[in-house]
């Protein structure tokens, strides 16, 4: 496996020019997304480390969506991608969609979510923004859950669609 630093410096103009195209945003920002997309991955394969902190992965949740749409532009250059994934990692890494049941438990933990916040985010984000704030610092830690958040939330990212 390569280093963090590594995977940092892969780049890929066509992944930046095609998000361009499909989203409001300029080339700057796409290639800062692009970045954290790249950390975002190499977070998914420290797999001790997840482990270490009690979980069995990592999600992206709606604070994330961006991050989300960027893995899913990177995709589509299949063959990119998936050289990316056996060069950096040794396998293909696999972006699993939400299925009905997910769909399903994530209604029951909306619901769980109103009637107790604080215990939702200690059960289950908790460990997740101690993984990513000790693995990739108190910087990305603030992009991802406060930053990213803000300026792509839902409502926003529907009006970035350039189509």
């Amino acid at each position: 496996m390569k280093s963090l630093n590594d995977i940092i410096r892969y780049q890929n103009d066509n992944i930046i020019y095609r998000f361009t195209c499909n989203y409001k945003v300029s080339s700057d920002e796409a290639n800062d997304i692009f970045l954290e997309t790249k950390k975002w991955l190499w977070l998914g394969f420290q797999k001790k480390s997840i482990a270490s902190f009690g979980l069995e992965s990592v999600l992206i949740d709606k604070s994330l969506s961006i991050i989300d749409l960027m893995w899913h532009n990177f995709i589509l250059f299949t063959k990119d991608y998936t050289d990316f994934c056996e060069h950096y990692f040794g396998y293909y890494i696999h972006h699993v969609p939400m299925t009905k049941s997910n769909q399903m438990l994530s209604e029951v933990d909306e619901t769980y979510n109103q009637i107790d916040k604080k215990q939702h985010i200690a059960n289950t984000l908790r460990p997740q923004y101690q993984l990513v704030f000790a693995l990739l610092g108190e910087s990305t830690f603030l992009k991802w859950y406060k930053t990213y958040p803000e300026k792509y939330s839902p409502h926003h990212l529907k009006g970035l669609r350039r189509w």
